[in-house]
């Protein structure tokens, strides 16, 4: 994850190029540019703090992984209120599986007295091939470790067809309207560069117009087509940074939200997901205010297929 290009340049990228590693190196310790040494009385600050310091002489900030803690909660409140007595199995879309931390946290919600007796069908997307089998791992891992009814009642299925063309992989075919829950984060535009692969949405849409309405609206009209009538559909997306010096942003949530309603989607709520703060962290511009601090956020929107 520490190799994945955001605003084309990953945090590795200083290690492939000694000259500017040494220069960093140099700035941060010697100098003690951020003054983390003068307040220290160990050496322990170094491990604390020198690869926040390299992202802030880098300008380079960390890939973000979607919490499975937050995704377990999402999933344990959702299915509560559904009152999952009354159904025997359910299944779940999620079209951009990313680093599959939505997966992880779906298992750790199965593991819990809500998901008792219940079979749970997740199927998930992602172009990136160098992760492939590690959904797979992780519910072997899950399965040998933590809860043997994720070997017989937790069914996975990974495709890595494009979520806009989700229907190239047969499977999706036969899908269509039968969905309980869809739930993900797409690629930020190309604020996020995660592979190199063909069908990496950046690569095969240079220009936010062509993106948005070639990657975004196929993406969210597949997933509309895939869910059942009264089915929901959690979408985490925030505006970016242009990176033209100018302070502008495309406009990814509003984008979202008026092409979730052009496909059908009633927009039900609007929730914030606070940040921790970390150097570097540059990708949104929204702020909240909690006890008197303020706080970067990212909105999650909740659609409900009507």
């Amino acid at each position: 994850m520490s190799d994945v290009k955001v605003n084309s340049k990953s945090l590795i990228d200083q290690l492939r190029n000694p000259d500017v590693f040494y220069t960093n190196f140099y700035d941060i310790m010697i100098k003690d540019r951020h003054k983390h040494g003068e307040k220290s009385l160990d050496s322990n600050w170094i491990s604390d703090h020198f690869l926040d310091s390299l992202r802030i002489v880098s300008g380079n900030q960390p890939v973000f992984n979607f919490p499975a803690t937050l995704s377990k909660l999402i999933y344990l409140l959702y299915f509560t209120r559904r009152r999952l007595e009354d159904t025997s199995e359910i299944y779940i879309f999620d079209p951009c599986g990313g680093w599959f931390g939505r997966q992880t946290g779906l298992m750790a919600a199965f593991c819990m007295p809500t998901f008792e007796e219940i079979k749970v069908h997740y199927h998930c997307t992602d172009v990136n091939t160098m992760t492939a089998g590690r959904p797979e791992m992780l519910h072997k891992f899950w399965d040998f470790y933590i809860n043997s009814r994720i070997g017989t009642d937790f069914d996975l299925y990974r495709s890595f067809a494009p979520a806009e063309r989700i229907f190239d992989d047969k499977f999706f075919q036969d899908m269509i309207g039968k969905y309980d829950f869809a739930f993900t984060s797409p690629p930020y535009f190309t604020n996020e560069k995660y592979s190199e692969d063909e069908n990496q949405s950046y690569l095969l849409y240079k220009t936010y117009p062509e993106w948005r309405d070639g990657f975004l609206k196929g993406m969210i009209k597949n997933t509309y087509d895939l869910l059942k009538p009264g089915a929901q559909f959690w979408l985490n997306i925030a505006d970016v940074n242009t990176n033209k010096g100018n302070q502008q942003y495309y406009p990814l949530q509003n984008d979202s939200v008026r092409l979730a309603k052009e496909c059908g989607f009633e927009h039900i709520d609007t929730y914030y997901m606070t940040q921790h703060p970390f150097p570097g962290n540059e990708s949104t511009k929204n702020i909240i205010k909690i006890l008197e601090k303020e706080k970067k956020f990212e909105p999650i929107f909740l659609f409900q297929k009507r």
